[in-house]
């Protein structure tokens, strides 16, 4: 369920002000964007390729925990900024992130998918975070073998970015 244009603009400019470590931008022609849920493999090893080249002893290791942080942090706030102080929750679907060098950095194309109107906060939480997984499901099917965590490390690095998340917003 999106929202009407109005509803949409006034969630959009109260989240900007919640959350001021985001970057919204406009997609350029000249910039990579990519969809949350599509990052190719082929896009991601080059991402690893460019992480690889910022010193001489970078492991795998370092690249897949770098990989994985830098996938997530930005949605993981956004989802915390919009639950905690705006009541819904972002379509993790369509939106899009920049990818510049070996950053990952900037988002667009922000809809809000469900209101509280319609919740109670527990079922939000619970709906946010059921979306979460799902989302960082779909690219986590696509990372090269090589870059993909266990999900107990997993589970810890999403925690310690939840909690930054939840103090930062």
């Amino acid at each position: 369920m999106h929202l009407q244009t109005q509803q949409h603009n006034k969630l959009e400019l109260a989240l900007r002000q919640q959350c001021s470590l985001l970057t919204f931008l406009t997609p350029t022609i000249d910039e990579q964007w990519f969809s949350s849920q599509c990052l190719t493999s082929k896009q991601l090893t080059d991402l690893a390729n460019a992480i690889k080249l910022r010193g001489t002893n970078v492991t795998e290791g370092y690249v897949a925990i770098n990989l994985y942080l830098q996938l997530s942090w930005q949605v993981i706030y956004l989802l915390v900024a919009c639950v905690e102080h705006l009541g819904c929750i972002p379509d993790l679907v369509n939106i899009k992130q920049r990818v510049t060098g070996s950053h990952i950095y900037g988002l667009a194309n922000l809809n809000i998918m469900a209101q509280q109107d319609s919740f109670n906060n527990a079922d939000l939480i619970e709906l946010a975070a059921n979306h979460l997984f799902d989302h960082q499901q779909a690219w986590y099917n696509n990372l090269p073998l090589q870059y993909r965590l266990n999900k107990g490390l997993l589970k810890r690095l999403q925690s310690d970015t939840f909690h930054a998340a939840l103090i930062a917003c």
